[in-house]
């Protein structure tokens, strides 16, 4: 089964999805610390995100079979303003922040409640996508995507004013343009977790973006040191040395590395020979007083 969560570990790096599924063992000692505050944090913005949707019923529940079994009671029973209510079917699972049902348009909106400053188009809307795609396998038709997100230009003045720390965006259009993209990513990611073996992945810029992956000490445990992740090079020529099983800096061919001071540093390993600066040394100790 794909989660959300799943979801983004797919889009972030293959790898990440398959180790945090099957190699959790690999996941560093406090990362269950990390988590739990990331949790907390969400959670106090969803708080204030409720109390702009007066009359809303809750469909959580720790039991995962609960929670699905309590938000389809919801459902049919005509309630049309939810908080996290959970979908599933054999292959996708995810639990939204919030569905509200226009009874004109007979849809169910989502609102996803994030706790950024601001809306991250390359993670936000493949997220809501997401949703929408579980929502519309579980036979729900879906209307609006939203994202709330908190607003910076908020200044407090007393009583947090939940109308004014949150910031609604409609991102139907721009989200609905993945939709096709998504149900093939989904059915790429759920292809490679039945897989049992590690996939083989090139280490280019994932390890960090959009997020810090937390299993990067076993990705990188065979990288050299110094490497070709050393010398500030594009994602395009990282590629393009990979493809030619370049992995030690001293390796790389004259004319990749361009950017001035690593190449110096470059110089120095290709050839052996220390780069003194003279002045920028004197330059530094030059500031120092007595």
């Amino acid at each position: 089964m794909l989660t959300k969560t799943d979801f983004r570990n797919w889009l972030q790096c293959p790898k990440y999805l398959w180790l945090y599924k099957f190699r959790k063992d690999l996941l560093p000692a406090d990362i269950d610390r990390t988590l739990s505050r990331r949790f907390e944090e969400g959670y106090e913005v969803e708080k204030y995100a409720y109390e702009l949707f007066p009359g809303g019923v809750s469909a959580d529940d720790r039991d995962l079979g609960l929670a699905i079994a309590r938000t389809k009671k919801l459902i049919k029973s005509g309630e049309t303003l939810i908080f996290q209510p959970t979908f599933a079917d054999r292959r996708l699972f995810c639990r939204s922040d919030i569905i509200s049902y226009d009874r004109a348009r007979r849809r169910w909106d989502i609102f996803e409640v994030k706790g950024t400053t601001e809306l991250k188009e390359d993670v936000h809307l493949p997220d809501v996508a997401f949703q929408r795609l579980c929502l519309e396998s579980a036979g729900l038709a879906v209307g609006r995507l939203n994202i709330c997100h908190i607003n910076n230009q908020y200044v407090r003045r007393g009583a947090i004013d939940p109308r004014k720390l949150l910031k609604f965006a409609d991102v139907t259009t721009e989200a609905g343009k993945l939709a096709d993209r998504v149900g093939l990513e989904a059915e790429a990611a759920l292809e490679i977790l039945r897989r049992r073996v590690e996939p083989e992945v090139q280490i280019l810029r994932q390890c960090g973006q959009p997020y810090d992956c937390p299993f990067v000490d076993h990705c990188w445990r065979g990288i050299p040191d110094p490497s070709i992740y050393d010398a500030g090079l594009s994602e395009k020529k990282l590629k393009e040395l990979l493809d030619r099983g370049v992995i030690r800096l001293a390796d790389v061919p004259d004319g990749y590395v361009t950017n001035k001071l690593k190449h110096r540093f470059y110089h120095a390993v290709k050839t052996g020979q220390v780069h003194f600066d003279r002045q920028a040394v004197a330059d530094e100790l030059g500031e120092l007083e007595y």
